[in-house]
């Protein structure tokens, strides 16, 4: 189980218009290795390192648990309010790499609701793609592979392998260790020596996951809404006129 640090609580007072606008801080805190009954289907969870993880995954177990412990350190949380790994962040990541083993794939949600608010919960049927689409989001995660359709504008790295790869790379770099049992702060400095641009896009994601809509796998019931104070999709109820003229009062 990775070491327990003493929890930094966010700051508070964040409101509807400071959330949509990006200016949410992300603080340390105490990382929690529980990803919580229910992550990923019904093919129960394991265990590695401490790190709880579904047994469906698109990732191989162990590049998953690197994964989790990963992007804990990107986006800790304590017990209060959910950090990446109780939002389950990194399963958001998993289904992303692993859209087109459904279909249609999970790349877009349907609408107009998610029925949290009333309506019909359509946002779980997602949408079948245009050919177009289709090819642009298989190159994005599969690579061109040599593919000619994929390949009209040269080579690309998908982002399975990109991922995949720099995970290895990520594990390697712990030494002698396993990255997945670092402490929190272990975990940050070998992420700070690594691979700038894979961080980024790491982080990117860990952001999706933690604060998108949780239909595509993560923000684990809303939880990363609730550690920022954000309601979430409010259609059909929408705002009250007073709410749409001052949305600083949240």
């Amino acid at each position: 189980m990775p070491e327990d640090h003493p929890p930094v609580s966010l700051p508070g007072g964040i409101s509807r218009r400071q959330f949509l606008q990006g200016a949410v801080t992300l603080v340390c805190a105490a990382p929690i290795a529980s990803l919580g009954v229910g992550c990923g289907g019904s093919g129960g969870t394991r265990v590695i390192d401490g790190w709880e993880l579904p047994a469906d995954t698109t990732l191989e177990a162990h590049r998953f648990a690197t994964l989790v412990a990963m992007m804990d350190a990107l986006i800790p949380g304590d017990e209060v309010r959910a950090g990446a790994t109780r939002a389950h962040a990194a399963y958001y990541v998993d289904q992303l790499l692993g859209a087109f083993t459904t279909d249609p794939p999970r790349i877009y949600a349907g609408g107009p609701y998610s029925g949290r608010h009333g309506g019909v919960a359509s946002f779980q049927y997602f949408q079948p793609l245009t050919r177009v689409e289709r090819i642009r989001w298989q190159t994005y995660l599969e690579g061109s592979q040599g593919i000619a359709e994929r390949e009209w504008g040269g080579p690309v790295v998908g982002l399975v392998e990109r991922y995949t790869t720099n995970l290895d790379a990520l594990q390697a770099s712990a030494g002698n260790r396993r990255f997945t049992t670092l402490t929190l702060d272990e975990r940050r400095q070998v992420l700070s020596g690594f691979d700038e641009e894979f961080v980024r896009l790491a982080y990117e994601h860990a952001v999706e996951g933690t604060y998108g809509d949780p239909v595509y796998g993560g923000n684990y019931l809303s939880r990363g809404w609730a550690a920022v104070g954000y309601e979430g999709d409010r259609q059909p109820v929408g705002y009250t006129a007073r709410q749409m003229a001052h949305p600083e009062e949240g």
